[in-house]
């Protein structure tokens, strides 16, 4: 694709985040044909907006939520600021496709980062704190199981709404590759592991930094990175109450109205 088209494209995306709308697909010459495609489109949404990026999520870490989505792996959407809350905040429950919250691990970043990190003990001395969160993910298409992995990353892999709680910064007591995690809403609780997450929060995290490198998207100091839910996503309502407990790491509360 041209710049043209990609500019075309992303304008479309961008109309329908921004007015919640959605679409069945990207028209077929504007349809993306590889990940480069892709992030290009997601890195021109900058030219329609003025919203300050803040970091990234990543979506479809398990193996389960690949298959949910039918992508061949792990991709990444933009966060930002506008799009992201403290804890036990309360927001609307408005044209929402999906309709599901997930329990991650986020951490906010220390430093910039500007080249591949070739081992993943190297990704420590970039991590400022780690903090609990609840997504709430949603699309723009229609039929969000058949769009497709490249469009699926057009529509920022799914990024809506983020809750934050309190930092964490003791790193060394916390066991990445084996971590309870729970989450409730009113009426039904799910359990998981960090260890859903790609194996890891932390292999996730030295995942998300070496795809960005590739594929030119920026990694700034104090930027967040959340890297995926730790249980199967939980269905919510209207009037519901979400509450996920990490341990030591702490909890993280949302308000739906």
């Amino acid at each position: 694709m041209n710049k043209i088209k990609i500019y075309e494209a992303s304008k479309i995306m961008w109309n329908a985040i921004k007015n919640e709308e959605l679409i069945d697909s990207l028209p077929k010459k504007l349809i993306p044909k590889s990940k480069k495609e892709a992030y290009e489109i997601q890195k021109t949404y900058k030219s329609f907006t003025d919203f300050e990026h803040i970091g990234y999520k990543i979506a479809a870490t398990s193996v389960d939520g690949q298959k949910h989505i039918n992508v061949s792996g792990p991709i990444l959407g933009m966060l930002f600021k506008h799009n992201v809350y403290s804890n036990n905040d309360t927001i609307n429950f408005t044209n929402y496709t999906m309709g599901v919250a997930e329990a991650e691990i986020a951490f906010k970043l220390s430093k910039n980062i500007s080249s591949h990190l070739k081992e993943i003990k190297e990704i420590k001395r970039y991590i400022d704190c780690v903090i609990p969160a609840i997504e709430l993910p949603d699309t723009r298409f229609n039929n969000f199981e058949s769009a497709g992995e490249f469009q699926l990353i057009a529509d920022n892999a799914c990024a809506k709404y983020l809750f934050l709680g309190s930092p964490y910064s003791t790193l060394e007591n916390i066991n990445f590759e084996n971590h309870f995690v729970n989450i409730n809403t009113l009426g039904s609780s799910n359990e998981g592991n960090t260890l859903n997450v790609l194996g890891s929060p932390i292999k996730a995290l030295f995942w998300a930094i070496n795809e960005l490198i590739t594929y030119n998207l920026p990694i700034r100091k104090n930027m967040i990175i959340t890297t995926g839910t730790c249980t199967i996503p939980i269905k919510f309502q209207k009037q519901d109450k979400l509450d996920a407990y990490f341990g030591k790491i702490g909890n993280v509360k949302a308000n739906i109205n």
